[in-house]
């Protein structure tokens, strides 16, 4: 019964060690998996706010592009786009279009709607740099999303020939105004 008392406590200390390191590894296999998940959750917050720059109109002059001549507008245009810094891209168009913006989205009425082939032609007049301005927008709405966006559809593209001539006539500034 000795030998069974001391096999006994030398397995009860090893079942004790082995129960301690099997305690602690439960306590701590949670921990580590927090732990991880806050560094993943961190690392993609990092990854997506460093990408994004908001647009400035100034920030294009950052990129060491030239201005200050139509010939040096075109050469900065065309190197920007072929080294792909769409962020100076859309900071120079903010700089150079907004206030052209601004003047259309105050000047704008939209006289009549149209539809033709699925899509909505807008006749619309506004101001752009002091000068008025009359043009047809065309819409179509996405079957998918549901959103309406813009395409390209001129008045040589529309088929009836009544809807055709309104439009050109329309764009030429003649009586179809109204």
């Amino acid at each position: 019964m000795a030998d069974d008392s001391r096999t006994r406590s030398a397995g009860d200390t090893a079942s004790g060690r082995s129960g301690l390191a099997r305690r602690f590894l439960e306590r701590i296999a949670p921990l580590c998996s927090f732990l991880a998940f806050c560094i993943a959750v961190a690392t993609a917050a990092w990854v997506f706010l460093s990408g994004r720059q908001d647009v400035s109109a100034h920030d294009f002059k950052n990129y060491g592009y030239s201005f200050s001549s139509p010939e040096d507008a075109l050469r900065s245009v065309l190197s920007m786009r072929k080294n792909g810094e769409f962020t100076a891209l859309r900071s120079f168009d903010v700089a150079f279009n907004s206030s052209v913006i601004d003047e259309k989205l105050q000047t704008l009425t939209i006289h009549k709607v149209r539809e033709y082939d699925g899509r909505r032609i807008l006749f619309v007049s506004y101001k752009e740099r002091g000068d008025e301005k009359f043009a047809t927008e065309a819409y179509i709405r996405d079957a998918h999303s549901g959103l309406w966006g813009p395409t390209r559809y001129e008045y040589y593209d529309v088929g009836d020939r009544d809807l055709s001539a309104e439009m050109r006539s329309w764009l030429e500034g003649s009586t179809a105004r109204g």
